[in-house]
């Protein structure tokens, strides 16, 4: 362990966000305990959790003077993660969910892969699939070779990436802290949903120099197979945090010059969003709150400014959909998104 009087200040800071986590976190601690590399600090957030989580992570912090634990009143993971970044004292910052790990050599490959003119650095990841607490099966997702691009060409690998990456979460990337806090990029505490995406998508609309793609993968991420995002948030309502992350990618592309199947992967995103949006009627009965829920659907900007582009790459259920809302027929459009399989 490292001796509790060194001052070095670390190269990486590992930005973990700890809610009622007693049975994973360590596993998550420990694998980057054990890296290859020693220049990193650990950045625990314990977000108010009800269970042990915090005496494990205490005990962490005991043992190793790189372990750092800060205890604040549950407010979600936005702020927690926010909380790290203010206190992070490494030069990068790369963020890590507290039922997640990665590889003993992550930090050792990302150094070998850093420069100064590097803004920011994606590396693989492999999804876990667990259902009845095992694993069921694995997804990986990286890139054949390394793929290094400037800031000017964002919009030749922008398809690219949202194709080939993981786009939607602030894992497996390495983000420069000077960027984040001078252009005041932190997670939006109101959103409950895609809070990650709309983080990257500002972020990477901020840097001046040159992002890199390495094929490595270094991240394993826990997914149960019948993971439901709405069921997650307590069946809360999304619509306020896809509007936002819709939103902040439309401005960005407006921006961009791309080529039509770039352009297209783009509406993609959006008629995913919409679906995502529909999925939630179907714990809703018909009455003035979903009505009001669905007239927002409807009347969203982002969704009208691109409905042409979205019927292009929808489908016929996008299609049939979209005409019962530009028609008013909220009742037929409430049965249709009810009983969808």
């Amino acid at each position: 362990m490292n001796n509790k009087n060194s001052i070095t200040l670390p190269l990486v800071s590992f930005i973990v966000p700890v809610y009622n986590a007693e049975q994973t976190i360590a596993k998550a601690i420990d694998s980057i305990l054990k890296q290859t590399s020693s220049s990193w600090e650990l950045i625990l957030i314990n977000d108010g959790s009800t269970d042990l989580s915090l005496n494990i992570c205490k005990q962490y912090s005991d043992l190793d003077v790189r372990v750092k634990v800060y205890n604040c009143p549950n407010q979600g993971v936005s702020i927690a993660r926010n909380t790290g970044i203010i206190n992070a004292r490494g030069k990068y910052i790369t963020f890590i969910d507290s039922d997640d790990w990665i590889d003993t050599n992550l930090l050792t490959n990302l150094e070998n892969n850093l420069k100064d003119d590097i803004d920011l650095l994606f590396y693989g990841c492999c999804t876990d699939y667990i259902f009845a607490n095992k694993l069921s099966h694995s997804q990986i997702k990286t890139v054949p070779q390394t793929i290094q691009f400037n800031s000017n060409q964002i919009a030749t690998y922008w398809g690219y990436m949202f194709r080939t990456l993981n786009m939607e979460s602030c894992w497996n990337k390495l983000f420069k802290k000077d960027i984040i806090i001078n252009n005041n990029i932190f997670f939006n505490k109101d959103m409950i949903v895609f809070e990650d995406f709309d983080f990257l998508i500002k972020y990477i609309y901020s840097i001046k120099n040159n992002i890199i793609i390495i094929p490595y993968i270094g991240y394993h991420y826990n997914s149960p197979i019948s993971y439901n995002p709405i069921q997650r948030r307590n069946n809360r309502d999304l619509y306020p945090s896809i509007n936002i992350v819709i939103n902040d990618l439309s401005i960005w592309i407006e921006k961009l010059n791309l080529n039509q199947y770039d352009k297209n992967t783009f509406f993609r995103i959006l008629v995913d969003k919409f679906f995502l949006l529909t999925s939630y009627i179907k714990i809703m009965s018909y009455n003035q709150s979903c009505i009001k829920y669905i007239r927002n659907i409807a009347n969203n900007e982002t969704f009208q400014r691109y409905n042409e582009g979205m019927c292009k790459v929808g489908g016929g259920y996008f299609r049939l959909a979209n005409k019962f809302l530009k028609i008013k027929a909220y009742y037929l459009y409430f049965l249709l998104s009810k009983y969808k399989k």
